[in-house]
């Protein structure tokens, strides 16, 4: 079968054929209608991650397979970029076999870390106000819709990528904000009239910190990650009190919370109500998928099938 396959940490993945592979306990061979691209996939190439695995190996996180008649989504699979790989039948969460498999991918591994920090950490209430940082990427653009879909007041989409920003007016943004001018705090402050209850920051750093001064007193602000490149974010105590910094990361809900969100997602999308822009391409041209992943792209890649 094809693979994505990697032979060195720090070095690029390439097309090949290899065997399949043999399923182990509670595993079983599944067909790979298609599978998602993600900042992971790139840090564990790096040998940032999972350096532990043996290599050669094949790369990939999440993937809609077909096991016999039934469409499931899994994301605890073992080298997706393939056109067979194992996954474990009782962690295949059923998807309907009309809807497009690179659909369903706005509700995975990008969708969980946007709509669970905001529904079940932030506990969002209906008519809060919401801010969106990194709103250009596949969570954010997820963020944005499901602030709306939970009942926000107010969401203001905030990032770098204008023509992109513009694109959520439409998708349940109220306004943008392009990050990156001489007052980002001033200009969050102005956007969300106030002050935000809830920020969604998947970005960290000097991004972050600006966000937490256009936070109203009593806020909650729910950080999933440092797309920013930062490590650090500098917060004076005044800008702190008062408020409640929260935190999630994928692998840490329950998978009862993990499931009931994937369902409640996967029913927007089916409705048009989720939108995430993709980029698919087939498996044949995994190398193009794969430079346009480290381009840092706007929305989610997909590898098809063919």
């Amino acid at each position: 079968m094809r693979a994505f396959l990697l032979r060195e940490y720090g070095g690029t993945p390439e097309l090949d054929v290899i065997d399949e592979p043999l399923p182990g306990p509670g595993q079983v061979l599944a067909e790979v209608l298609a599978a998602g691209v993600n900042p992971v996939d790139l840090a564990i190439a790096d040998g940032q991650l999972g350096t532990a695995h043996p290599l050669p190996r094949v790369l990939g996180n999440e993937a809609v397979v077909l096991l016999g008649d039934r469409v499931g989504y899994s994301q605890r699979t073992s080298g997706s970029f393939a056109d067979r790989t194992l996954v474990d039948p009782a962690g295949v969460l059923d998807v309907p076999s009309a809807l497009d498999p690179t659909a369903v991918f706005a509700a995975g591994i990008s969708g969980q870390p946007a709509w669970i920090p905001l529904e079940t950490t932030a506990a969002l209430r209906p008519g809060e106000t919401v801010l969106v940082l990194g709103a250009t990427g596949a969570a954010g653009q997820v963020a944005v819709q499901a602030a709306r879909l939970l009942g926000a007041g107010r969401v203001v989409a905030a990032a770098g990528h204008r023509p992109t920003l513009t694109a959520l007016l439409d998708r349940g943004a109220d306004e943008v904000v392009v990050l990156g001018g001489p007052d980002d705090a001033a200009a969050l402050l102005e956007a969300t009239r106030g002050g935000a209850d809830v920020v969604y920051d998947p970005l960290w750093g000097a991004p972050f910190s600006a966000a937490l001064r256009a936070t109203r007193p009593g806020g909650r602000t729910v950080t999933v990650g440092r797309s920013a490149g930062e490590h650090v974010a500098a917060i004076p105590v005044f800008d702190f009190l008062g408020r409640t910094m929260l935190s999630y990361r994928n692998g840490g809900a329950s998978p009862d919370v993990v499931a009931r969100a994937f369902g409640r997602m996967l029913r927007h999308v089916a409705a048009g109500e989720l939108v995430v822009d993709t980029s698919v391409f087939p498996l044949s041209a995994a190398a193009d998928a794969w430079a346009h992943q480290k381009s840092v792209p706007h929305g989610k890649v997909v590898l098809g099938t063919a």
